[in-house]
């Protein structure tokens, strides 16, 4: 099925108020001045369906339709699961702004909730919980050839630790993963005893909270930490 301009017009009407739809027509012709991007008006249609009325997710998801059409159509026809993307990329902007830059689309996260994101330039990052960090893998977009590293294959499978956390916990359900009691960047050891089941999402943000208080600490220094969640 086809899709017009008027069709996209009228959607951005319905989304956004009078005042902002110039505006929100300029940002989402970023998308379809480049050769390879395809289905102009369609991809429009399913960024703005994503952005539901947000003008800042609006700009985040025409910068990963420049990067991959394909991703933006398949979260707009999967809307559960990409509201869970949203939510994952509100988290790593907000909570991990110090160390990520301008993060685009979730590429894949593992059992302990380390994430693949793809940032706007393209280039691809993971972010770690358990060290507290977010590390460049690749300049490029392709997961896939990052994961022919056989040393970051297997650190990113995390066999054993994964295989004795399913042991000692049982399978996590939906929105969930596998954690830990005391960080392993703050002495936490990599053992049964300190791995717990975390809800992904509050996993994500309250290290990227304490990562960046820790971030410009000496090693040894002696401190107390100041989450989100205390009181």
């Amino acid at each position: 099925m086809s899709h017009t301009r008027d069709e996209v017009v009228a959607v951005a009407k319905s989304k956004f108020p009078a005042g902002q739809v110039s505006e929100v027509m300029e940002i989402l012709d970023l998308y379809g001045i480049e050769p390879h991007e395809n289905e102009r008006e369609r991809v429009q249609l399913a960024i703005l369906k994503l952005s539901d009325g947000d003008e800042g997710e609006l700009l985040h998801f025409v910068e990963a339709a420049k990067q991959d059409y394909r991703d933006v159509l398949f979260w707009a026809d999967h809307s559960q699961e990409s509201s869970s993307e949203a939510q994952l990329l509100e988290i790593l902007r907000k909570d991990w702004a110090w160390a990520l830059p301008d993060p685009a689309r979730v590429v894949a996260i593992n059992p302990f909730g380390n994430v693949v994101v793809a940032c706007a330039d393209g280039s691809l990052w993971r972010v770690c919980p358990e060290s507290l960090t977010a590390d460049k893998i690749s300049d490029e977009s392709d997961f896939a050839a990052v994961l022919a590293d056989e040393e970051f294959c297997e650190d990113w499978l995390f066999d054993g630790p994964v295989t004795a956390a399913h042991s000692s916990l049982g399978p996590f359900g939906d929105g969930q993963c596998y954690g830990f009691k005391i960080w392993p960047a703050l002495g936490g050891a990599y053992t049964p005893d300190n791995f717990a089941i975390k809800t992904l999402t509050e996993w994500l943000a309250v290290s990227g909270d304490v990562g960046r208080q820790v971030k410009d600490i000496p090693p040894g220094t002696e401190i107390e930490l100041d989450t989100f969640g205390d009181s």
